[in-house]
């Protein structure tokens, strides 16, 4: 096992593919899977499944992924050091597009600011995907509500979004729920903030005649001011929408907050993640009282 094996390992998870990966190192794609065939030689055990093309991460590709971090930034830093230029640090951070929306610009900010040369590459997702994401060494941190906690990952609670149903302006709190039925437009499949709003609306009573799926909060919100549907959606997310009249967004008691987590590697010893980490600390604790949860 060398170091030009390990930035193979490396490229491949993070490009997707042995073909991203071949363009990115700048040889061929033959000799990206050469590459990948002898580390696993040199371990003695494969580190992606095979499915036709496709190269899939298994556990043992999994349990390598911290080592191989860990190993190439010595590596990097130790290049620096020698030379002694600033070593390029980057983080890559995984986000609803929610929590990206209305919570990362003050974030970012504030990085910019204070850590100047830390760069940070944003993906949007939903949760099942930004954790396989993290899991497979694609993502160093995510910001993400849960559904249910996933094994080897370490969620630290961050913001705690406050949940409004989300409705057309002309819509009333008499009128809401007329005839005991709704179309519920939400996320796709997996987001949690689509489990809450099935489970609260069926703990009313109401049924879900019908359920529309978006990609982005922006055609949520537009298709229920529509009055095509109702949303469950963090207040935050839609404040600017309700004060000028194009939706009306109604609270109650038993639609709780939801816990918006940092979630990393149990063996995650990033300096870049404890950088947002401490961040993230500082923008929670000058939150109003009762809003945002500080982080643990």
């Amino acid at each position: 096992m060398n170091i030009p094996l390990l930035q193979t390992f490396r490229a491949v998870l993070q490009e997707g593919s042995a073909l991203r990966a071949a363009e990115r190192l700048g040889c061929t794609q033959s000799n990206v899977t050469a590459r990948i065939r002898q580390l696993e030689e040199s371990l003695g055990v494969d580190v992606f499944d095979r499915h036709g093309k496709r190269l899939v991460l298994n556990e043992a590709g999994r349990r390598l992924v911290p080592f191989s971090d860990q190993i190439l930034r010595l590596v990097e830093e130790a290049q620096h050091a020698v030379c002694q230029t600033p070593v390029a640090r980057t983080l890559r951070l995984g986000s609803m597009e929610s929590t990206a929306a209305t919570r990362l610009p003050g974030v970012f900010a504030l990085l910019k600011r204070e850590h100047a040369d830390l760069a940070v590459s944003v993906q949007v997702g939903a949760e099942p995907a930004l954790l396989d994401a993290l899991v497979e060494g694609r993502l160093d941190a995510a910001l993400t509500a849960r559904t249910k906690p996933r094994a080897g990952l370490t969620y630290e609670p961050v913001f705690a979004e406050e949940l409004v149903l989300v409705s057309a302006y002309d819509i009333t709190r008499k009128t809401l729920f007329a005839g005991g039925r709704v179309r519920l437009l939400s996320f796709h499949e997996g987001c949690p903030y689509r489990a809450i709003a099935e489970n609260w609306l069926r703990s009313q009573g109401l049924e879900i005649e019908e359920t529309t799926s978006f990609g982005t909060f922006g055609a949520i919100l537009s298709c229920a001011a529509a009055g095509m549907g109702l949303a469950v959606l963090p207040k935050t997310l839609c404040a600017e929408h309700v004060r000028r009249k194009e939706l009306r967004a109604h609270a109650f008691d038993d639609l709780k907050r939801v816990t918006t987590y940092l979630v990393t590697s149990d063996d995650s010893g990033m300096p870049e993640v404890d950088v947002l980490r401490t961040v993230l600390r500082r923008r929670t604790s000058a939150a109003r009282p009762g809003v945002e949860a500080s982080i643990a």
